[in-house]
């Protein structure tokens, strides 16, 4: 005869081994809240700690799923579209790695210069002579 009755886990323990396992507790806190080592965890409880993330994983599959199609939620169908579908949002530009991203940044370059050499139209006519009268280029040698 033994010095300690049987271990026998109840439904509710499973449940809880269950839930917390499935939301990412470590394994030292679950024995902690069951007041239990973790060899009686990992003997009594295989099946909840080796299904727990999974059986989550499907809740929250579900619900996300609701949201979508049934409450017409439309972050969860855009959450959806771009996680399963590969979708991306059109507005989005990959400048590194676009095949005209150099004639883009060209053309943005240029379009910079000329708004910096194009005098205001409400500037007077004294400051139009100054805004023309540049500093050096810095790039080109000086002329004599």
């Amino acid at each position: 005869m033994s010095r300690f009755p049987k271990y026998r886990p109840t439904d509710d323990q499973k449940r809880q081994v269950m839930v917390m396992a499935g939301f990412g507790f470590r394994i030292k806190d679950i024995c902690a809240v069951m007041q239990i080592d973790d060899q009686t965890l990992h003997t009594h409880y295989k099946h909840e700690l080796a299904t727990a993330e999974a059986e989550a994983n499907v809740r929250v599959v579900q619900a996300l799923y609701n949201n979508a199609v049934k409450h017409n939620n439309v972050t969860a169908q855009i959450w959806w579209t771009k996680s399963r579908l590969g979708w991306k949002d059109a507005s989005a530009l990959d400048i590194e790695n676009s095949a005209g991203s150099m004639t883009l940044m060209h053309l943005l370059a240029a379009k910079a210069v000329r708004e910096l050499q194009a005098p205001t139209i409400e500037a007077e006519p004294e400051e139009v002579s100054k805004a023309s009268k540049r500093p050096p280029n810095i790039f080109e040698p000086a002329s004599e």
